[in-house]
């Protein structure tokens, strides 16, 4: 059995900022340790001004130096089990005039087991600089999903 963090991260407005700032935190470290610097790119508020906790994504970054992106959607256990981790490798334009931004995606239930593999899928993607295909199959061994 999975331990799981946060599992009421959608109930629970502190659980939801704690993980979501567990992720920043996280990259901040890398971002220090390797030299780069990374913001959002995506918009998490509402009209409103209010924070969007839907979780899709619970953080987002993008590291302009390599043209590369991370969003991380976190999903409950109660929709794929304790034990899920699985991603891909994306391409897609953020502005018209501006080179297609490559962006891997990493959707999980946030256990200690699943942070863990996610945290060597982001090294692999933002340090070590794997290529998209050679990302694709990387995740592909290393991902876990319910039905297994």
């Amino acid at each position: 059995m999975a331990t799981i963090l946060y599992p009421d991260f959608m109930e629970n407005t502190a659980a939801y900022d704690a993980a979501e700032s567990m992720w920043k935190e996280m990259l901040d470290a890398l971002a220090t340790e390797h030299d780069f610097s990374h913001a959002p790119y995506l918009n998490t508020r509402l009209s409103n001004g209010e924070k969007e906790r839907d979780a899709n994504p619970i953080f987002n970054t993008y590291v302009a130096s390599l043209n590369r992106a991370i969003r991380i959607l976190q999903i409950t256990q109660e929709e794929v089990g304790d034990l899920h981790i699985s991603g891909w490798v994306d391409t897609f334009e953020l502005e018209a005039d501006q080179p297609p931004i490559h962006e891997l995606v990493i959707s999980l239930v946030l256990s200690e087991e699943a942070k863990a593999i996610a945290e060597q899928f982001i090294h692999a993607w933002l340090v070590e600089q794997v290529e998209a295909e050679s990302m694709d199959r990387l995740v592909e061994e290393r991902m876990i999903l319910a039905e297994e």
